[in-house]
């Protein structure tokens, strides 16, 4: 059976890492790879990448062997007992892990072929690297708990999607926020849609502080660059990470705007990454370590893409799978 270990860290440009596996069962992969997942150096190479906060298994205090897991119950315990955990979640096709490395959190966890086809909607953007561009001619219909962002655009029944991980404060899950909708709005009509609308507001019961000055902020810059196509508008919103537009950013003064744009020209190690496509824009803002994720999609693309589009909604509201 395929068994799959996962890894998301914001170190990471999209936040994941995925590695497929055989086993007979989540609790047998533990087993099966025992003495590797208790040894400095071969635990990496066996999940596949650098650093995994946390591993080997170890026992610091006795420096005794630790025995392999006889059961899902003492593999919760050796989890939390031998591998540095905030949360441990266990059940027989899934284990989950929180943790954290003293700046950011982050998660791992071991899932089997039978967890994936019984939550398709969970975890089927960690097998989506590269996220497709495809498109459907019709919308998404389907109603999302999301946060409305206003004014509405006037493209009637379309909306458009802005997801975001961000980090803040030494975190990262504990700022993920529901999705924020511009309704009336497309990917090739966010130009215009920022441009023509004077302030872009959302409820007061909005927690999403930050998300709200991001979306802010990529609206002043559509204006500030009035000549500029799609592309080159993600291109300068990537140049600045989420934490300097949060300490630097007004509304009202351009001029700073274009100040800081200047100095991170001279500075920017070229490390974002940005994917613009008709309907899908996909933006990895690099700074210091760590990578701000950014998914904007509309409704031609969900509707294409319907269980990824409910994965990603998931993705970036809870470390959760």
């Amino acid at each position: 059976m395929k068994i799959y270990f996962i890894y998301r860290s914001a170190y990471i440009p999209n936040s994941r890492h995925i590695k497929a596996f055989e086993a007979n069962s989540v609790l047998d992969w533990f087993k099966d790879n025992w003495p590797q997942l208790n040894d400095e150096e071969a635990y990496s190479g066996l999940l596949g990448t650098a650093h995994v906060y946390g591993f080997p298994f170890s026992d610091y205090e006795g420096e005794q062997p630790i025995s392999e897991p006889s059961s899902l119950s003492d593999l919760q315990d050796k989890i939390e007992k031998y591998v540095y955990s905030n949360e441990v979640h266990t059940q027989e096709h899934c284990i989950e892990v929180h943790t954290d490395d003293d700046e950011i959190e982050l998660m791992w966890a071991v899932f089997d072929e039978i967890y994936v086809n019984e939550n398709k909607e969970k975890v089927s953007v960690w097998f989506n690297d590269e996220l497709p561009v495809s498109f459907s001619d019709t919308l998404f219909n389907e109603e999302i708990d999301s946060e409305k962002v206003s004014p509405e655009g006037k493209e009637s029944g379309c909306r458009t999607y802005y997801l975001s991980s961000s980090i803040y404060d030494s975190g990262n899950f504990d700022d993920l926020y529901k999705p924020h909708v511009l309704t009336g709005v497309s990917i090739p009509g966010l130009l215009d849609y920022f441009r023509n609308s004077k302030d872009i507001n959302t409820s007061e019961d909005d927690e999403s502080y930050y998300r709200k000055t991001e979306i802010s902020y990529l609206q002043q810059l559509c204006k500030l660059y009035p000549d500029e196509d799609l592309k080159e508008i993600i291109t300068a919103f990537s140049k600045i990470n989420f934490a300097e537009i949060n300490d630097n950013f007004d509304e009202e003064n351009m001029d700073k705007t274009i100040e800081l744009l200047a100095e991170k020209e001279g500075t920017s190690e070229g490390k974002s990454i940005t994917k613009v496509s008709d309907h899908l824009i996909e933006v990895m803002i690099y700074w210091s370590e760590f990578y701000d994720y950014v998914v904007i999609f509309d409704d031609y693309w969900a509707n294409a893409h319907p269980e990824l589009a409910r994965s990603l909604f998931y993705f970036h509201e809870t470390w959760e799978v």
